[in-house]
């Protein structure tokens, strides 16, 4: 047993001995989730750029429209003199979705990025559910149905949660073949 104890110690005193061994086994990794863990760990809020376009004259119900859409917390809602001004917004990855205000009669539009799906899906999926419960509203027809969601988990991971094992493990196979 001593033998074993010995040689080990024996290891771990040559391997500290050695300062590039030791820096990039030990401080570097270190170094290097501590800069990941600054630039990717923090957890922001969903917000999501939406340019509004209203055509012709804004009437009570593009008005109600677009105080509704301000309303929604994952918008942050940019007015657009143009379509073709929104588009270049759009197009410019300014904007996630872009939300035309028809004259009375006709639907929405909606144009969405689809270089970014994950958001404009989002976007869309939330403006669809907006438009979804503004015309309940209007029609003055109560829910039959309703979801109410309850969130069970009891901690939260971030990037810097898995992250940190990885790395880890990744050091000690790194020292464990270098050694």
């Amino acid at each position: 047993m001593t033998a074993l104890f010995l040689t080990a110690l024996m290891g771990f005193r040559m391997y500290f001995r050695d300062r590039s061994s030791v820096f990039w086994g030990t401080v570097f990794p270190i170094l290097l989730m501590t800069l990941i863990g600054l630039a990717f760990g923090r957890v922001d809020t969903l917000t999501l750029a939406v340019g509004v376009v209203e055509e012709g004259e804004s009437g009570p119900a593009a008005r109600l429209v677009r105080a509704g859409l301000a309303q929604v917390p994952a918008f942050r809602l940019a007015d657009e003199s143009s379509l073709e001004d929104a588009l270049k917004a759009l197009r410019a990855g300014r904007r996630v979705l872009v939300v035309v205000i028809p004259a009375a009669g006709r639907p929405l539009e909606a144009y969405y990025d689809a270089s970014r799906p994950q958001e404009s899906q989002t976007a869309l999926l939330i403006l669809e559910r907006f438009v979804a419960e503004a015309n309940l509203d209007v029609t003055g027809t109560a829910r039959v149905l309703a979801v109410r969601a309850h969130s069970v988990s009891t901690q939260r991971i971030r990037f810097i949660d898995f992250l940190l094992p990885g790395i880890l493990a990744l050091t000690l196979a790194q020292n464990g073949l270098m050694g």
